[in-house]
């Protein structure tokens, strides 16, 4: 289990922040995303990556209280039945509703589910992973809970799925004969919510600035990670924090049996001053090895100040975007990170220009199908992400929290995104990588540098292509298909192909 904190400091913050957020008046919001960018990719090779909460909204004409439970009598259960897989409308395992006297409305939500994944390299290896699994959705007036968690096991060519399978993001667990490899997942949140202010406990991960290719401000390739967060709007200028407990690389005992502390802190602070224009500016702080520090947790202090007077001992980043939105459906977003500050040095070849910039544009075009286009570019400087530390390294469990790529890159990337109707969309995403071999990923220690001098690309150079294609079906309201091709290639070697198929029921 992630451990949220171990400090009486951290608690003391959060019941403070809570007690501001209530007396906060105002009508509830149904967003518990901490952070979410407007524009991502939607290519998906499976029905369970990355459930995004959403709470609908209360009635307030629904009647005093309504109570519907799949199993409540034989005639209950055989009207659940024949909606699973006739219904076109969505139903509840469970759905209860209620309204008191004073006029305080509140519901509970329950889904099951249950699916199979298909992976297959059209050759002559194959892997199944079949699973089940719960939802969980809640409110009472400006308190809501969302959970969504599942548990399964991978059959026949394991370690081909082990590999390969785009759900694995961290620890697994085999069978004691080899045969099966287990993997589960939960998400879950706790949040009072107000248009002005928020406090949230919950499992996630999330990612800053818009992207198709991988954020390179804060991905949410890696594992889930414990944390709790706040925000605070005033007028058009918002302030965000979020304090994660991640989980380092490497064990800190030869055993292997204990791990260093980690966390995560991250501040950002957005202005909108109207709908076409949005600027945010933040900074992230990974350490370990000690308690939360409450320095870290002061929402509106400059945090790179702040691990300076530490000893400099922390790893920081400062990041910062701009999304534009000048014409009608079209948007333009920058993102850009830098790990060291040094002005006299920045425009030199000194390998400690370390950071990355990401643009991109994005076109939603309606009255083509309802089809998004969006092109992007990114350019990693070496080093990014690293640290002399393995605990301060900028990754969660053995997964980057950069860009999945890695550094050392330039990126060409493209993706197209149609819905043809109701129940058929296809999203299409393309991407070039080209890659040199000094410094190119985050678990390097710095310090094995060989030089204080680094060109962009420096090192051998590899380059990647790859075309991700997905169909997604929804013929039926309970029953989601996704059926993927994705064909990559690295340098001269032979073109890699995987077929992905996933099956998901949720009632």
């Amino acid at each position: 289990m992630i451990k949220l904190c171990n400090d009486k400091t951290c608690w003391l913050v959060f019941f403070v922040l809570f007690f501001y957020s209530v007396v906060c008046t105002a009508q509830p919001r149904v967003d518990l995303s901490f952070n979410q960018p407007t524009i991502n990719s939607l290519v998906k090779l499976s029905n369970l990556q990355r459930v995004i909460p959403e709470i609908p909204k209360i009635d307030p004409d629904k009647a005093k209280e309504e109570w519907e439970f799949a199993i409540s009598s034989p005639a209950e259960f055989a009207s659940s039945l024949k909606n699973l897989f006739l219904q076109k409308d969505s139903n509840n395992f469970l759905n209860y509703y209620y309204k008191n006297e004073r006029q305080v409305s509140g519901y509970l939500v329950l889904n099951l589910k249950a699916g199979i994944d298909c992976l297959d390299n059209l050759e002559k290896e194959r892997s199944f992973f079949l699973f089940n699994g719960m939802r969980l959705k809640a409110n009472i007036q400006n308190f809501y809970l969302f959970a969504d968690w599942w548990s399964g096991h991978f059959i026949e060519d394991i370690e081909f799925a082990e590999s390969n399978s785009p759900l694995i993001d961290s620890w697994y667990k085999k069978s004691e004969d080899g045969s099966k490899t287990y993997l589960d997942n939960l998400e879950g949140i706790i949040s009072y919510r107000t248009p002005n202010c928020s406090i949230s406990l919950g499992r996630s991960n999330y990612q800053i600035g818009n992207n198709i290719s991988g954020s390179i401000i804060l991905s949410d390739f890696c594992n889930e990670y414990g944390y709790f967060s706040g925000k605070l709007k005033i007028g058009k200028v918002s302030f965000s924090i979020m304090h994660a407990s991640l989980i380092p690389d490497s064990l800190t005992q030869a055993n292997n049996t204990e791990y260093a502390d980690k966390y995560l802190v991250t501040h950002k602070i957005d202005w909108q001053p109207s709908t076409k224009l949005h600027f945010f500016l933040g900074e992230h702080v990974v350490y370990g090895e000690r308690g939360v520090n409450p320095s870290y947790l002061l929402p509106h202090a400059f945090l790179r100040i702040t691990e300076h007077n530490l000893r400099d001992r922390d790893n920081v980043l400062i990041f910062a975007g701009l999304d534009v939105n000048l014409l009608t459906d079209q948007t333009t977003y920058l993102n850009f990170i830098i790990d060291e500050l040094a002005k006299s040095k920045f425009f030199s070849s000194w390998w400690g220009n370390k950071y990355a910039l990401q643009i991109g544009h994005s076109i939603q075009l309606k009255n083509l199908l309802d089809s998004r286009i969006t092109i992007e570019v990114t350019a990693i400087r070496p080093w990014l992400y690293t640290h002399k530390k393995i605990v301060n390294k900028f990754s969660q469990d053995q997964v980057s929290l950069g860009h999945p790529d890695g550094s050392n890159l330039i990126e060409f990337a493209g993706e197209l995104n149609t819905k043809f109707s109701q129940t058929i969309s296809l999203d299409l995403n393309y991407r070039y990588i080209k890659q040199g071999s000094v410094g190119n990923q985050y678990w390097i220690n710095y310090e094995t540098r060989p030089s204080d001098k680094v060109a962009w690309l420096e090192g051998d150079i590899t380059e990647i292509s790859s075309l991700t294609t997905v169909i997604n079906l929804n013929l039926l309201a309970h029953h989601f298909l996704k059926v993927g091709l994705e064909t990559s290639k690295k340098d001269d070697l032979k073109l890699d192909k995987k077929l992905y198929l996933s099956y998901l029921v949720i009632y």
